[in-house]
């Protein structure tokens, strides 16, 4: 599979290095937005898939262009989420090919399932609150992550009777990825958590993604990815 990686910083390193790893082959590699000077947008036609670790604010430039080539976009880029609609329709429009994840970790999807199930066994017990910490190094920009939205929004589907779910956002060093939630009640607190030990995980799954999309058509997120995945190792 021939990989064009949109970003090339920490995220786009580690994807370049796992997916030559597996055999692929990494063909292009932009470390700014497309279109601007120095870049060569037009080798991502030699491209069978790009994946895109860059700025938020770029994400739907990135998405055009792919879409006019006629090739499937990985998006790992988070920041960007209120345009998801706008992302999905340009997809449709074109019968063109997207996944996007906050999270690519296999651990945090298998986490976040985890949260689903506890969230619809508290539901009924009014005497227990919800709230949620994530942490993350300096460098990262969006307050709350991309992941911790994805989580609150998943575990408020299993537990209606909360309004919201409070995130609290941590920004310090070289902390890794980390999402705490908190079942709390007069009586005793119930706590999950999933830390990521590195970038490893993420470039993990967004090669794995890759591949699962390259043969695909519409707007994906990681559940459809996973569930296939999982339905056939059941098989």
């Amino acid at each position: 599979m021939k990989i064009a990686l949109i970003g090339y910083g920490k995220m786009g390193q580690m994807v370049d290095q796992l997916a030559t790893a597996k055999g692929h082959q990494v063909i292009a590699r932009f470390s700014q937005q497309l279109g601007i000077p120095d870049q060569r947008p037009q080798d991502l036609a030699q491209a069978d898939i790009a994946i895109d670790f860059s700025q938020s604010s770029a994400v739907l430039n990135h998405l055009n262009l792919c879409l006019s080539l006629g090739k499937p976009l990985v998006i790992g880029t988070t920041g960007w989420e209120e345009k998801m609609s706008v992302a999905k329709d340009l997809v449709n429009q074109t019968q063109g090919t997207c996944l996007y994840a906050p999270n690519f970790s296999i651990g945090f999807y298998l986490f976040q399932q985890i949260i689903g199930f506890a969230a619809s066994l508290f539901q009924p017990f009014s005497e227990y609150d919800v709230g949620g910490i994530e942490c993350h190094h300096r460098q990262k920009l969006d307050k709350p992550s991309g992941t911790a939205k994805a989580l609150s929004h998943h575990l408020l589907k299993h537990m209606p009777r909360l309004p919201s779910l409070d995130f609290s956002s941590v920004r310090c060093g070289s902390m890794p990825g980390t999402h705490t939630l908190h079942f709390d009640s007069p009586v005793d607190t119930l706590t999950f958590t999933h830390q990521a030990r590195n970038r490893q995980g993420f470039a993990q799954g967004a090669v794995l993604a890759a591949e699962w999309l390259v043969t695909k058509q519409g707007f994906f997120t990681i559940d459809e990815m996973m569930q296939d995945y999982l339905s056939r190792s059941l098989q």
